[in-house]
């Protein structure tokens, strides 16, 4: 029985639903006659995990985990501002819950799209369906007609795998894999040098007409492992000749990009849509105006010298952002022209950053490199400046030890500036110093706390926080909230 309401929504009595009910009863049951045929229909959008083990999606399932992947590592503008790469100018305040935001059910239905942070489950995903893929791929029984090469497949979910857990290392106090315990960043950065290792190794023996596809997962996994080497080196005392090892063997002019698409809003490069044309961020100062000497060395600032072309930013005389600050002109970055602009991940001249920052000795060779060769360069980087001003040996000479690292820090922040190193370079370098407002005199973080992969936020260190769902209701975690 229903009640009919009239328009200020109250009942209009009983009497008029009961003589009503037998008509819709009545009418209800020739209606499901006739649509018996349309309500057998199977909905679409429901997938079986038997459906997904038909051996023809075998490269369907390593497609998916780049793609995945592809929309985490855009997501780097949401933890960026936590990070002091990108600046909050909208009229929110997004990481006032950088602790919390992920309790949003949205941020987990689909974390591509929903645009609140952080990064926790759009690397997660990744990483989750790289293991899957392969997991189904061992499963499956081929037949001659539906073959695929699956060592390479193999060894391509393996890079992206590898590349998801490093990132999430790089960014978290710690780390927790499907409900697991919590791991240190240490031990994930072991995790994602395993996963590079048998990327390289399957990759190695990949012949015919995927072996330069292979050869592309090889080198990518090797900056990749070289950079999860780098990681555990600089927090427990590895060798630095592993790092050396790796990076030196990727070829000049490498890079591995992440592709992106102007429609639909999950494809999209959001670093350039959220800056350039939505206008909800945009780089921080640290990143303007950033010059070199006649003699090589860098400069923030002034007329001296050249323009940085590796980091150009543009800031506008008659636009603000939208919080309406017009004493803040807005600030757009010129890296990356349009939504569909690629972003480069795993590189060749990040290699050769990784070598000057393990071994002194090559550091300024290894500057000056990069600044006269455009190989492998962003698409979107002016390289009518080439040769960048070189850095002379009696400049290098005079500097201090502690001189000469600064510079190869700035060198890195400069040449992969928005290309996903941002968060793990400021955590350990905590270059250049963290601040404790941006410009419009606003708390960015707390110092006086100490690294809580549980209970803080962006905290003294710069890590952030395991998001809320997660620390409730992984069992591991719950014991060991307060």
């Amino acid at each position: 029985m229903f009640f009919l309401t009239n328009r200020a929504g109250r009942s209009t009595g009983r009497s008029r639903s009961m003589w009503l009910a037998p008509v819709a009863a009545g009418l209800l049951g020739l209606l499901l006659a006739g649509c018996e045929g349309l309500l057998e229909v199977d909905l679409p959008g429901s997938l079986t995990e038997d459906a997904l083990r038909d051996p023809a999606l075998a490269e369907v399932l390593v497609t998916s985990t780049v793609g995945d992947f592809e929309c985490g590592l855009v997501d780097m503008w949401y933890p960026g501002q936590g990070f002091e790469e990108w600046q909050n100018s909208s009229q929110a305040r997004p990481n006032a819950l950088a602790g919390i935001r992920s309790q949003l059910l949205g941020v987990y239905a689909d974390p591509c799209s929903s645009g609140t942070g952080p990064i926790w489950t759009p690397l997660q995903v990744p990483r989750q369906q790289a293991a899957r893929a392969i997991e189904f791929i061992r499963s499956f029984t081929f037949s001659p007609t539906n073959l695929p090469d699956t060592t390479f497949l193999i060894a391509k979910a393996r890079l992206y795998e590898g590349y998801a857990i490093q990132l999430l290392a790089e960014s978290f106090c710690a780390v927790t894999f499907d409900a697991s315990p919590l791991i240190t960043r240490t031990a994930a950065y072991d995790s994602a040098e395993v996963k590079f290792t048998e990327a390289i190794t399957r990759g190695l023996t990949v012949t015919g007409a995927r072996a330069a596809e292979a050869a592309t997962v090889v080198n990518a996994a090797r900056v990749g492992r070289a950079r999860a080497r780098l990681y555990q080196w600089q927090y427990s005392g590895g060798a630095a000749a592993d790092v050396i090892a790796d990076a030196s063997a990727v070829p000049a002019g490498f890079q591995l990009t992440a592709t992106y698409d102007a429609n639909p809003a999950r494809r999209r490069n959001r670093l350039f849509n959220n800056n350039n044309i939505a206008k909800s961020m945009h780089p921080d100062p640290d990143y303007t105006n950033l010059r070199i000497a006649a003699d090589g060395t860098h400069l923030q600032g002034g007329t001296a010298g050249v323009a940085d072309p590796r980091v150009e930013v543009l800031i506008a005389t008659s636009s603000t952002d939208q919080d309406g600050r017009s004493s803040f002109p807005a600030r757009r970055q010129q890296k990356y022209k349009a939504r569909n602009s690629p972003i480069p991940f795993s590189t060749w001249r990040e290699a050769r950053l990784m070598i000057a920052e393990v071994d002194p000795g090559q550091a300024l060779a290894i500057i000056n490199e990069l600044r006269t060769s455009t190989q492998g360069l962003p698409a979107g980087i002016t390289t009518t400046g080439w040769p960048l001003p070189q850095i002379s040996a009696a400049t290098w000479a005079a500097m201090t030890a502690a001189q000469q690292q600064t510079a190869v820090w700035e060198e890195r922040r400069r040449e992969l500036w928005m290309q996903g190193v941002q968060a793990g370079d400021k955590i350990r370098w905590a270059y250049p110093p963290w601040k404790l407002f941006d410009e419009y005199g606003q708390a960015r973080r707390d110092v006086t706390t100490i690294d809580d992969p549980l209970t803080q936020g962006i905290d003294g260190t710069g890590c952030l926080a395991i998001p809320y769902l997660e620390r409730t209701s992984n069992v591991n975690l719950i014991a060991l909230l307060p």
